[in-house]
């Protein structure tokens, strides 16, 4: 999705974390989508798993 030119990306759930769980915070979400970001200009696979999740300190259920 582009926003203004931009890549635009809305996520409200926390990827890779059991059902149906939202992002405590913007910042959260913002860690999340530079890590998406980094990975994919590394040429990366922009998968999140659990341990970018920990390593991010993103409060999810686990």
């Amino acid at each position: 999705m582009y926003k203004n030119d931009q890549i635009f990306v809305k996520q409200d759930l926390i990827p890779a974390a059991s059902g149906k769980q939202y992002f405590k915070s913007k910042q959260d979400a913002k860690k999340i989508g530079l890590l998406v970001l980094k990975k994919l200009r590394t040429r990366e696979h922009p998968m999140i798993t659990i341990k970018d999740l920990e390593d991010q300190r993103i409060d999810y259920k686990k």
